[in-house]
């Protein structure tokens, strides 16, 4: 229990200090920081392709929350519900793309939001 409870007050400490954009979300708005995965493939022959060049047919790319509007807070659906510092998959056209002092955001509809990724 102890250890949990250490786990829990450390992540709201990192998430706290976290310099993120300083936004009061409206409606059913979620603030999403962009998790860049660098997926270069090496073909049979040892070309590497980077991901830039690799027909990325609308994949769907990973988040992590880090704000919420008060109508996501307030949510009546739990299985609807998000909370900061979640791992969210979504599109890669959702929303309306963010950059604060040299990090991507997206600022997305909680309807955007295809599912928790669960680690």
């Amino acid at each position: 229990m102890k250890f949990f409870i250490k786990f829990a007050i450390s992540k709201i400490i990192r998430l706290e200090y976290m310099e993120t954009p300083k936004i009061r979300l409206l409606a059913d708005r979620v603030l999403v920081e962009v998790v860049t995965e660098n997926e270069e493939v090496v073909t049979s022959s040892g070309i590497i392709i980077p991901t830039y060049a690799q027909d990325s047919d609308e994949k769907p790319q990973i988040g992590v929350i880090v704000a919420v509007s008060t109508r996501v807070e307030k949510c009546e659906v739990e299985a609807d519900r998000v909370y900061v510092g979640e791992r969210v998959i979504f599109s890669k056209f959702a929303g309306s793309p963010i950059n604060y002092k040299g990090r991507d955001y997206k600022l997305l509809r909680i309807t955007d939001l295809f599912g928790v990724a669960e680690e």
